[in-house]
């Protein structure tokens, strides 16, 4: 009986998935925040309430923006599910300083990356030089934990940070110093790694590169252990091989120790350029750039910049490519994985023809949804008649999509803007509604159902023994962290593949099954 049940569950599910409309999403809305000069928003996440907190920049000592402590700033803003601003915060000092990188951590802290110029305000006194590496850790209300400022006497910099099953946290970027906290520079820019532990203490740093200019924009822990990073490289030497031509795609699989396993090009004879990556249930991945090329490895070129989604395997052997784009730039910076198996993307374009349609003035953002191969399912265009461009998108616990960049429009769907740019949030409708399974107890409450790594299970009275497992939609069950207590259990799924999951409550031999979305 327990094998027909589940059985009877993949069956619903895959019948829910291969109805998926292709149609486009609407605006269910959108908010334009800051002040007098510049914002944007660099990265986003959705809380667990269905808000969201969003990392900015920001140039403005008016309006929405209190508190800056000179030139640029990092600016954190918590909203509620419909966007209004529950708190905001600056972060910095006199200098320029910027927060590019966002994760969660099971705990509902923040781990940020970047780079200052300051060594006050906020930031501790110490910098190297010139621009050092940003690196800390925030609470639920945006109080530091822990800060680290790292870096030599020339530019240093963080892209990109994510979590760590030890629960510290990796970091990548690049820099240009030979000197301080860097181990070594192999000529012009290096890729610089750098693993900290829970409480900000570094554990091994590293660099990568040859004589040329490599930064990383991308990393992830593996889930057969170890990273992976996805960075740009023009080198022929040192730590790169296989250079392709001008600039390449470069992705170098790490062990846990960051010893490279292996490293692969990928690209053409132009000047092409990678910034996310997300490992596949495969163990494979999927990596995003921008592409200048029409060659070797790159197919369907439109004109200018395009965007490229690109599968490989878990060796790093190619296993598809996708352009899109129009004749004029356009430019991809957010990347994720979907609950139907396939992506999202979104960037910015120039274009109004190839596979774009519906700009509304120079640049606008641009959202492509595909299947798990990357054929387009829709696009859209967000802005209005002047400048807008997208840096980063997610699926949303309803199964529509979050997008952030900036915007300096106030026209078009663009309304309520300060001065400037502005930073700019758009929530789409799904295209298609969450499935939820029908044999579930109301007084049960599981959420999120698409979580980006823990979900909480509130019990009625009466479930204070129940068990509570989840299964590959196979039927295979999984080990995960479960505690709490007997009537309120949080599940922590990183550190596995991003999938569909079923989550099953037996309590007294009845069983409730709920779908589970995974996406880091």
């Amino acid at each position: 009986m327990y094998m027909k049940r589940t059985s009877f569950i993949v069956i619903v599910l895959l019948f829910i998935f291969s109805s998926v409309s292709n149609a486009q999403p609407s605006i269910q809305w959108q908010k334009s925040y800051g002040g007098t000069g510049n914002e944007g928003i660099q990265a986003l996440l959705q809380t667990n309430d269905s808000g969201f907190i969003m990392v900015c920049y920001t140039s403005s000592t008016d309006s929405n923006v209190s508190g800056n402590h000179g030139d640029n700033d990092a600016w954190i803003v918590r909203t509620d599910a419909q966007g209004n601003i529950l708190w905001s915060k600056c972060y910095g000092g006199t200098d320029y300083d910027l927060v590019i990188g966002m994760k969660a951590d099971a705990s509902g802290n923040f781990f940020l990356c970047g780079q200052t110029n300051s060594a006050n305000g906020t930031v501790p006194a110490g910098n190297h030089g010139k621009g050092d590496a940003w690196v800390m850790k925030i609470n639920d209300t945006g109080a530091i934990l822990w800060q680290k400022v790292i870096g030599g006497s020339q530019w240093d910099f963080a892209n990109a940070i994510n979590t760590t099953k030890d629960k510290g946290c990796i970091m990548a970027g690049g820099t240009y110093s030979v000197d301080g906290d860097i181990p070594g520079l192999h000529g012009g820019g290096d890729v610089w790694v750098v693993k900290f532990d829970s409480t900000g203490n570094i554990q091994w740093n590293k660099t990568y590169g040859g004589n040329g200019e490599e930064w990383a924009f991308g990393i992830q822990q593996t889930f057969e252990g170890g990273y992976v990073f996805v960075a740009s490289s023009s080198s022929l030497n040192g730590d790169v091989t296989g250079n392709i031509g001008d600039m390449d795609c470069w992705v170098v699989k790490l062990d846990d120790t960051g010893s490279i396993s292996w490293q692969k090009n990928y690209g053409g004879t132009g000047f092409d350029q990678a910034y996310v990556i997300h490992q596949n249930v495969d163990s494979g991945y999927t990596f995003m750039g921008a592409v200048q090329s029409s060659d070797v490895q790159v197919t369907g070129n439109h004109g200018g910049f395009d965007n490229w989604l690109v599968n490989i395997n878990a060796t790093g052997s190619l296993v598809w490519e996708k352009t899109f784009g129009g004749i004029a730039d356009d430019m991809p910076t957010g990347l994720q994985a979907t609950s139907d198996g396939g992506y999202v993307l979104a960037g910015f374009t120039g274009s109004n023809n190839g596979n774009v349609s519906g700009n509304h003035g120079q640049t606008d953002y641009w959202v492509i949804k595909t299947n798990d191969t990357g054929a387009i399912s829709w696009q859209t265009c967000l802005g209005g008649t002047s400048y807008d461009s997208a840096n980063t998108i997610l699926q949303t616990y309803d199964g529509g999509y979050a997008i952030g960049g900036g915007s300096r429009s106030n026209s078009g769907q663009v309304s309520g803007n300060h001065g400037g740019e502005d930073a700019w949030l758009v929530k789409l409708g799904a295209t298609t509604g969450v499935p939820v399974l029908n044999n579930n107890k109301p007084e049960i409450k599981v959420y999120p159902t698409v979580s980006t790594g823990v979900v909480t299970i509130d019990l009625p009275q009466g479930f204070e023994q129940a068990d509570i497992k989840l299964l590959t939609l196979s039927g295979k069950e999984l080990k995960t962290g479960i505690s709490g207590s007997a009537l309120k259990r949080t599940m922590n799924m990183q550190y596995l593949a991003p999938a569909t999951y079923l989550l099953q409550v037996w309590n007294k031999g009845e069983e409730s099954s709920y779908r589970i979305v995974y996406l880091p």
